[in-house]
């Protein structure tokens, strides 16, 4: 659980605050004149969050380059071909977004934890077709809480591609820290 000092009280008791957060992970937030101006938070979830963020970026990028490539290879091609594109594209496409969701959904069941959900699929055209989703931390009473990462589905055949060990631990890791920090006492989400 989160507490909030004042920069006055933390300068007095730095020593006590940082012990807490090493030992019992706790978070604080400092506040000067009433507002918030920082966290101090355990610096193996520090890590973890930076993972995260660097993760999240390079797919931002990698999608960011696809359809800039995509458009550049599309640029020239008539409304004809381009129906003819997505015709092509529909009969490629085995499985459907629903179907692919409840098979990313048995996967993070079954491999990953149970607390863990698949988001929306969106449909990512490369040398197969995948519907790539954001996997999603659910707690009981919090709902839908933070994306963990993410899991792809091959648009043809249905099969989850399968996360690496490491892939696993990271969403395991960050659904934890998550589910400590809302809940009193809580237990492990993998």
């Amino acid at each position: 659980m989160e507490q909030v000092i004042g920069a006055t009280d933390l300068r007095q008791n730095l020593t006590d605050v940082l012990h807490a957060v090493r030992e019992q992970r706790a978070t604080y937030i400092v506040e000067t004149f009433g507002r918030s101006q920082a966290a101090i938070v355990n610096l193996d979830e520090y890590r973890q969050f930076q993972g995260y963020r660097q993760e999240r970026e390079a797919f931002f990028d990698w999608l960011d380059e696809a359809a800039t490539r995509n458009a550049e290879h599309n640029r020239d091609l008539s409304e004809d071909e381009i129906l003819a594109i997505i015709e092509q594209a529909r009969k490629e496409v085995g499985y459907a977004p629903d179907q692919a969701k409840r098979n990313a959904q048995g996967y993070l069941t079954e491999q990953v934890a149970m607390a863990l959900r698949p988001g929306e699929p969106v449909l990512v055209w490369g040398k197969r077709p995948v519907w790539h989703m954001p996997v999603w931390l659910h707690l009981r009473g919090f709902g839908q809480v933070a994306a963990v990462g993410s899991l792809d589905v091959d648009a043809t055949t249905g099969e989850v591609s399968a996360l690496s060990p490491d892939q696993i631990r990271g969403m395991q890791d960050r659904a934890d820290v998550l589910a400590r920090r809302l809940t009193p006492q809580a237990t492990a989400a993998g």
